[in-house]
């Protein structure tokens, strides 16, 4: 008997426990192309943290290894630095745990604490030409206590930084134990809406917080299910039936489950309401080709595949508002 299955952008998915992740098939879809860790090396971060006992660098050490064990083997691009002095640790290129694993460990927890100040303006600065290089759609999580005390203004310095990399996204992991480094967060989070914020310390020992941190700003995860394969929209531009490059790791999987499976399968192509219903019957099909021809070149045998275009006769959510029309745009793959 055939197991027909359904993967399923799971849109209600934000929090979910280890275990269940662990007890679950999932696709997790790269929200970003590449990813810095940018840590705060200074003088305070020396300090010992009241409720640990530990030197904040030791937990900061410890929230950043936390991270790249559970990066998932995407496709992404990678770099890393300290700062203060800035000084890169991880140069870019494609992700390597072993590499970011090994590089963060030697960050050492000796250092002096008097005569070393905190310039978070000055690593900004000194980020936003390296940014630049970075593949577009791209994350910088910063884990820093908020100490900000010589050098140009951090909060300036990040308007620079986001004027001149219009697609990255700054994201903070607070282990600020001052009201002035809580102050400082917040106002750098609050410079751009992208932003996504966590305390460190909950980081470490909340395993949901952790994972939501994770969707939030690494992926999305798409659920094995049952049945159905649905493409969300996001993997086309608007109008276009080209493959987005974050689609590929969807379609890899896709692939690979086709081809273990055996089964013949049904490409089907949707689109919203707007436009004429024969323009959108013609771009379904168009959406549908494009998928089809992918999972040829990954290996598909092209006489299992069979392509439909239903337009917009078809639709799973409303056409009257903006969100299901965007839901509505959609490509879905049926195990036969």
């Amino acid at each position: 008997m055939t197991i027909k299955r359904t993967l399923l952008i799971a849109l209600s998915l934000v929090l979910f426990a280890t275990s269940v992740v662990q007890a679950q098939e999932f696709i997790l879809q790269p929200k970003v192309a590449s990813f810095n860790f940018l840590i705060d090396d200074s003088g305070s971060m020396m300090m010992h943290e009241a409720q640990t006992g530990k030197k904040k660098i030791v937990l900061a050490k410890e929230v950043v290894q936390r991270i790249n064990e559970a990066m998932p083997p995407l496709p992404y691009m990678a770099a890393a630095q300290t700062f203060t002095p800035f000084q890169p640790i991880v140069g870019y290129g494609p992700f390597d745990p072993a590499v970011m694993a090994k590089a963060v460990n030697s960050i050492t927890t000796d250092k002096e604490i008097r005569a070393r100040w905190t310039k978070m303006g000055e690593a900004f600065d000194m980020l936003t030409p390296m940014a630049t290089k970075m593949a577009p759609k791209g994350a910088v999580v910063l884990v820093t206590d908020g100490v900000s005390n010589m050098g140009p203004d951090p909060v300036d310095s990040l308007m620079g930084f986001y004027n001149a990399n219009p697609g990255m996204c700054v994201h903070f992991i607070s282990f600020a134990d001052t009201a002035e480094g809580s102050k400082t967060i917040m106002e750098l989070f609050n410079l751009n809406t992208c932003s996504v914020m966590a305390d460190g310390k909950t980081l470490l020992n909340d395993p949901v917080a952790f994972n939501e941190f994770m969707v939030d700003v690494f992926y999305t995860p798409i659920e094995v299910v049952d049945e159905v394969i649905v493409i969300d929209n996001v993997l086309f531009k608007f109008d276009s039936s080209a493959i987005l490059p974050a689609a590929r790791p969807i379609l890899d999987e896709a692939a690979a489950l086709i081809m273990s499976s055996g089964d013949s399968t049904t490409v089907i192509g949707h689109t919203d309401s707007v436009g004429t219903a024969q323009y959108n019957m013609g771009l379904s099909l168009r959406r549908a080709m494009s998928v089809r021809n992918y999972l040829i070149r990954k290996g598909v045998p092209q006489d299992l595949i069979e392509v439909v275009g239903k337009g917009e006769f078809d639709p799973e959510y409303t056409n009257e508002t903006a969100e299901g029309r965007r839901l509505n745009r959609r490509v879905t793959i049926v195990l036969d």
